[in-house]
C-alpha cells in the first residue's frame, strides 16, 4: 500500500524550502526600508534595517 521513498523525490525540499525562506527574508528587508523612507519606524526598529 505504502510506496517506499526513493531518493530522488525528497532532494528538491530542502532547496525549495530555503528559497521560500529567503523570499520572506527579501519582503521583510524590502517592507522595512520602506517604511524607513516613509518615517514610519522608531529608533529601535532602525537599527534591523541597517
Amino acid at each position: 500500500m505504502f510506496r517506499k521513498p526513493t531518493p530522488h523525490r525528497n532532494t528538491a525540499q530542502p532547496q525549495w524550502r530555503e528559497f521560500e525562506a529567503n523570499i520572506g527574508h527579501q519582503r521583510t528587508r524590502e517592507g522595512m526600508a520602506l517604511a524607513k523612507r516613509r518615517g514610519k519606524l522608531k529608533d529601535k526598529q532602525l537599527a534591523a534595517v541597517s
